[in-house]
């Protein structure tokens, strides 16, 4: 027996249509399960793993990426303080199946009550040097709008995404 076959007796059987231990009991021949035509359910199994199968294949295949994009956090690309809203406008359009690296900003040594950004980072064990330059731009240039802390890259628009949909995340 193949392990596709076995898979799907196992199933079936699960499912309670598979071979049935006999009923013994003083009911009549009404309370016993039904018998189902063995070959047209194994074909009905196998027909619906298959396709289970090959949806899962098209479903979770990578997407050939059309377009490479790199989006920086400069001033024009961030918000600081609080998250998108529904009509906020997108900084980029993309395709679904385009990839995309994206560049984010902490928001520590940057925040009002933090001081001199370079003083902070460098009392926190930072090298100078290691200083991103943006980190200092975002904090002179972009107003801080809301109460919340984070610098936030975006918004993105994806072509036929669908809301809220992740195609793939790789955090590099």
């Amino acid at each position: 027996m193949s392990v596709v076959n076995r898979l799907i007796t196992v199933g079936l059987r699960r499912l309670g249509l598979g071979q049935q231990p006999p009923i013994v009991s003083n009911q009549s021949r009404r309370g016993r399960l039904p018998r189902f035509n063995r070959p047209l359910m194994g074909a009905i199994a196998g027909i619906t793993a298959l396709s289970v199968y090959l949806i899962s294949v098209v479903w979770m295949a990578p997407a050939t990426a059309q377009a490479t994009y790199y989006v920086e956090s400069v001033p024009g690309n961030v918000i600081w303080g609080e998250l998108f809203k529904p009509d906020s406008p997108p900084i980029l359009t993309v395709q679904s199946g385009d990839r995309l690296t994206m560049e984010t900003v902490s928001h520590e040594g940057i925040l009002p009550d933090q001081g001199d950004t370079i003083e902070f980072l460098t009392k926190a064990g930072i090298a100078e040097s290691s200083i991103l330059p943006d980190q200092l731009q975002i904090k002179a240039e972009v107003p801080k709008s809301g109460p919340g802390p984070h610098v936030i890259t975006g918004p993105i628009y994806v072509r036929r995404g669908g809301t809220g949909r992740c195609a793939g995340d790789q955090n590099r």
